[in-house]
């Protein structure tokens, strides 16, 4: 297969039930049809209504809350998360289709955690550290599971980002 050499050659990508109804439902929640603060229908309710297990909706809702798009409230159900004032390089991994789009997003973020983790590493209270510390351990626990890890690695970065002082941090990582 021939690719210009701007785009790059294609990543051939397999898509899953539980990335369809990710991207489904993060585009409801992305266009307003499902508003900040709105209670999602139950697992049951939306594997029903979307002909997919809980399994999938399970590891769809993981995708979302990855992307900080809802959130979990113990004994309430699922909530579309408000919406962020400002995300300047969020990446939707949507748009990630050739070699040469995820090499761009890569050389991004080199740039900036690096810089990040250094103020993070002068800055981090013992708090943090200990945080950082219990992330690193999901991470490994998620990879010897035979998960992805991505929530783990996210919530990694969060850590990171936050270990700066810096509320601006947070929302680059």
């Amino acid at each position: 297969m021939q690719a210009s050499p701007a785009s790059g050659p294609l990543l051939l990508v397999t898509e899953r039930l539980s990335d369809r109804l990710a991207l489904r439902l993060g585009a409801q929640i992305e266009s307003g049809q499902l508003a900040p603060g709105d209670r999602l229908p139950t697992e049951q309710q939306l594997a029903t209504a979307h002909g997919v297990s809980r399994t999938v909706v399970r590891e769809a809702m993981h995708q979302l809350k990855s992307r900080a798009l809802v959130v979990a409230r113990q004994g309430s159900g699922v909530f579309v998360a408000p919406k962020p004032v400002n995300q300047p390089l969020a990446f939707d991994p949507s748009v990630l289709e050739s070699v040469q789009a995820v090499v761009h997003v890569v050389e991004v973020r080199r740039v900036l955690e690096g810089e990040i983790a250094a103020l993070a590493a002068e800055r981090a209270t013992r708090a943090q550290i200990a945080e950082l510390r219990r992330a690193l351990k999901a991470i490994d626990a998620a990879a010897a599971a035979g998960h992805d890890g991505v929530a783990e690695d996210l919530s990694f970065h969060r850590v990171i980002g936050e270990s700066t002082g810096n509320p601006q941090f947070p929302l680059l990582l």
